[in-house]
């Protein structure tokens, strides 16, 4: 959980975060303080609004989880030895192939989305910045949650509850072919799904004459990064809810959120669990 140790290391007492908050925004260093007695159904929610907050606030206040020690340190044990030993950078050098780090399901993509279909009644939200809108999220996540009487959203809610807290464990960090990292996220047809990223992957590798030898490694090592919940018995990729496709990115009906939800809790937990070498 590594963003969580960001704001546990008190990184919101910051000199120059104390004098943005208290001048610019509608938030108080209490508001922005990780939260561990905290027990609620939104607590994972909130501390990774706090932690997305603080990300905004100042360039450099939390580090970028998918380039973390822990998760370098799960490439090595993956690959028994990999370029960039020490942990730095996103680049890796693997059986003389470039490869960079990547998350491979995004919370954020998912909840923005929830948000704006089922609590703002499909309206945009009508914020200057992202960081305005995460801040209204976390003031009023609370008191939405207590008088929300529709048991299915609640159980969307828990459910991104789940994922808050698993978002940015090793178990859902991948290592991609370089450069395909913003490749995906500039996309408007994956949105930062790891479904639709397999398939648009298996696609370049499988449809033309040439590619990047880094797409065919991909594929070939596919069982070393753990991704066997991501196909069916016939190596087809498994969908995160029944009509995903690049046509419908985005969740849009409750049961579609809750579909979706529990697939990632599920692939990300069975993927934690390492097998041990012989």
């Amino acid at each position: 959980m590594d963003y969580l140790q960001d704001l546990k290391k008190g990184l919101y007492t910051d000199e120059e975060i104390q004098y943005k908050i208290k001048n610019n925004y509608r938030l108080t260093l209490e508001e922005l303080k990780y939260n561990e007695e905290d027990k609620s159904e939104v607590a994972n929610i909130k501390n990774w609004l706090r932690y997305r907050i603080l990300y905004q606030i100042k360039k450099g206040a939390t580090h970028d989880c998918d380039c973390s020690p822990i998760v370098h340190e799960m490439y090595n044990k993956i690959f028994e030895t990999v370029g960039n030993e020490k942990g730095e950078g996103r680049y890796f050098e693997i059986d003389n192939v470039t490869l960079e780090t990547d998350t491979m399901n995004s919370f954020a993509t998912t909840f923005n989305e929830f948000m704006r279909v089922w609590i703002n009644n499909g309206a945009r939200f009508k914020y200057g910045t992202t960081l305005s809108r995460d801040i209204d999220f976390l003031k009023f996540i609370d008191k939405w949650y207590a008088r929300t009487e529709d048991e299915e959203i609640k159980e969307v809610i828990r459910l991104f509850n789940k994922f808050a807290k698993l978002t940015h464990s090793p178990a859902n960090m991948i290592l991609v072919p370089k450069g395909y990292n913003s490749e995906r996220g500039n996309s408007g047809l994956i949105k930062d799904y790891w479904d639709l990223s397999l398939i648009d992957l298996k696609g370049i590798y499988s449809q033309n004459a040439y590619y990047d030898d880094s797409y065919r490694w991909f594929f070939e090592n596919k069982d070393k990064f753990m991704l066997n919940d991501w196909f069916d018995e016939n190596g087809k990729v498994k969908p995160l809810f029944k009509d995903h496709s690049f046509k419908k990115s985005l969740p849009s009906e409750i049961g579609e959120f809750e579909e979706c939800l529990k697939n990632i809790i599920e692939r990300i937990k069975n993927r934690s669990k390492l097998p041990e070498k012989n």
